[in-house]
């Protein structure tokens, strides 16, 4: 049987037995929701080129916020090692996106600038973002959106300190989260 033709047959015997969504356990369901939210944004078209590789957009992005980083710095905004920011800051070299320069003060620091073909990219990604914030929160108050926001982030932090009990992984994705008209 087909997966649609599945669902066909669950909701058929629900309605046969004149049972609701809720007493089936599906109303306030996390997992639920959450895998249902998963899978409309899976499915979303996306509208937003993607020129680079998450990881480069995010570093493009850091670096535009505070310009002249340090490796040091970079890897613990990242939470990366240090050797996997090496291997980005080549990558974004390489793009013609970023330089490194020597600390003036001290010789042993090697500083990160973005070029001015980064600092457009990252300005485009930024906007990108934005577009997407403003889209997937159009359907919420302020309110809210903290609200989901909120809710989201204890979540999240439940399951990761709940896999790192379990020896899972260690750091988690920090995100901030926004809301309609957060500036």
């Amino acid at each position: 049987l087909t997966i649609k033709t599945q669902k066909r047959n669950i909701k058929q015997i629900i309605e046969r037995r004149n049972l609701s969504m809720d007493t089936m356990g599906y109303k306030n369901n996390v997992i639920k929701s959450a895998f249902g939210l998963a899978r409309s944004l899976k499915r979303r078209p996306h509208d937003r080129e993607h020129r680079f590789p998450p990881s480069v957009e995010r570093t493009l992005v850091i670096i535009n916020e505070a310009d002249g980083l340090s490796s040091r710095d970079l890897s613990e905004a990242l939470d990366i090692r240090p050797s996997s920011v090496s291997e980005l800051v080549d990558r974004l070299s390489g793009a013609g996106l970023a330089v490194r320069k020597d600390d003036e003060q001290d010789k042993r620091l090697t500083r990160i600038y973005l070029t001015e073909t980064g600092k457009e990219e990252a300005d485009r990604i930024i906007a990108g973002r934005q577009q997407l914030i403003d889209e997937f929160s159009e359907c919420f108050t302020k309110e809210e959106a903290a609200r989901f926001c909120e809710l989201a982030d204890k979540l999240s932090a439940h399951l990761q300190s709940r896999s790192e009990d379990a020896g899972g992984f260690e750091n988690g994705p920090e995100r901030e989260c926004h809301g309609p008209n957060d500036e």
